[in-house]
């Protein structure tokens, strides 16, 4: 009769060891096909996606352990600061599955250059430090409309003193740097 296709992996997680530079990536393989067929051996292709670049990390590996959960240790050579996730595919010669993704997660300690902050995505916006020292209720808040910008509601009674720091940067002694912000005005009737 042959192999069924198999089933999208279940639970596709990973745990980073930034220290030593892995991440441990895990899931549950499917024990049937998605016919509830035989399966026979199957392969994993993982990758992982850093940003929007997508990186195979291993393809048609074999998981020589007992049982349907599986993991994998992803070894780096590096750990930018950025948006990390994984994507996993199930083949067993014939058939692959659909392709699962982890949850994304923020790594790294310090962003590398060039770098450039549209602030689209909210998780990322979580990695900058937002100071309010007068403590009033205006602050630095961000909005997911047009692509994603942050924005100050601006008093005409208090003076503002809010401070919005980034990330790390890594930057390098005796080299000369450009910073650009964008910034616009606007006003509501």
């Amino acid at each position: 009769m042959g192999n069924d296709t198999p089933d999208a992996p279940f639970g596709l997680t990973f745990n980073a060891d930034e220290g030593n530079l892995t991440n441990t990536v895990s899931w549950i393989s499917p024990v049937l096909g998605t016919h509830g067929g035989y399966l026979g051996t199957l392969t994993y292709d993982l990758y992982r996606i850093f940003n929007t670049d997508t990186t195979q990390v291993c393809q048609d590996y074999v998981y020589e352990g007992e049982g349907n959960q599986i993991s994998y240790v992803d070894k780096l050579d590096k750990l930018p600061m950025g948006l990390y996730k994984y994507q996993l595919v199930i083949k067993n010669g014939k058939y692959a599955s659909a392709p699962t993704v982890s949850a994304v997660q923020v790594l790294g300690a310090a962003f590398d250059i060039p770098y450039n902050e549209t602030f689209s995505n909210a998780t990322l916006f979580g990695k900058y430090t937002v100071i309010n020292v007068n403590n009033d209720v205006r602050k630095f808040t961000r909005s997911s409309l047009n692509g994603g910008y942050l924005y100050y509601n601006n008093s005409t009674t208090e003076i503002p003193d809010e401070w919005l720091i980034t990330p790390p940067i890594n930057l390098k002694a005796g080299k000369t740097y450009i910073l650009t912000i964008v910034a616009g005005n606007a006003t509501s009737n």
